[in-house]
């Protein structure tokens, strides 16, 4: 028995999943159509870890891929086939997001002014104080990592960002960990499923990401006088993703672990360029 669903539709991209009781779906060919027509290809190949918990199969059941419309008008005509059968996804509480609009991001970073009345009334060390007051100002903070293990998915990183993800929110989170592409970081399937706009980026080997500071909320993309920040093994680099930033060109495809707090599941996002 067939079952699975669309969960995403954009004048660009379809996301959904699907399922198979008694065969192996992974890595199958699923198809996009307005009406008759093929719009789009790609693979059932992506992890869901709402799908895992759930019971269904290794979780490895979601697709996210490229498809191509000439007018928004006919996203709710949009529907999925698996090739070489007769099942089809059909849209039903599909999410309809219009062409050129980008997420809205916000965050719960608290204002300077609630910043230092904390600080004053003794609610945070200095540490704490001065990681809010970075990101306030620049809208970036380095966390160099001391001892332990620091591989990506260690307790130790999800505990720290934890920790300062919480501080954000002045209440716990759940912190998720995701490895992608830092190019990643801009595409709009990623920035949808986030529930703060401030997240930290670990990896195994170290890159460079260029970061206009200061530029959260700003209407102007330029990347004109962006400083170079590193990422790495070693620390833990907390990004507000509002402001305007670039990976090094020699980084542009560099897998990173984004620690984020999220809304919603990452059904992956475009392959990345070469």
């Amino acid at each position: 028995m067939l079952k699975g669903a669309i969960d995403f539709v954009s004048p660009t991209r379809v996301g959904g999943w699907v399922y198979a009781e008694a065969d192996e779906i992974q890595g199958k060919v699923v198809l996009a159509f307005l009406d008759s027509e093929c719009v789009g290809a790609g693979k059932v190949e992506n992890y869901r870890s709402d799908l895992a918990e759930a019971g269904l199969g290794d979780g490895n059941l979601g697709f996210n891929f490229d498809i191509g419309l000439q007018e928004e008008n006919t996203l709710s005509r949009i529907t999925v086939k698996l090739e070489g059968s007769d099942f089809v996804l059909l849209q039903r509480d599909a999410i309809v997001v219009p062409a050129n609009t980008a997420p809205s991001l916000s965050t719960s970073l608290p204002t300077m002014k609630s910043v230092e009345w904390m600080r004053r009334r003794g609610w945070l060390d200095q540490s704490d104080f001065d990681f809010l007051r970075l990101l306030n100002q620049f809208g970036v903070y380095d966390l160099t990592l001391k001892g332990g293990d620091t591989t990506r998915g260690s307790s130790i990183i999800t505990s720290h960002a934890g920790e300062l993800l919480s501080l954000i929110r002045q209440q716990d989170v759940s912190v998720e960990l995701r490895h992608i592409s830092i190019s990643e970081l801009n595409h709009e399937s990623f920035l949808e499923t986030l529930e703060d706009s401030i997240i930290a980026i670990h990896a195994d080997t170290p890159g460079t990401i260029m970061i206009v500071e200061g530029s959260a909320g700003e209407n102007s993309a330029s990347i004109d006088g962006a400083v170079e920040y590193q990422f790495g093994p070693d620390r833990l680099l907390f990004v507000d993703l509002r402001t305007n930033f670039r990976p090094n060109a020699t980084d542009h495809n560099a897998t990173i672990t984004a620690l984020v707090n999220a809304r919603m599941p990452y059904l992956g996002g475009p392959e990345p360029s070469v």
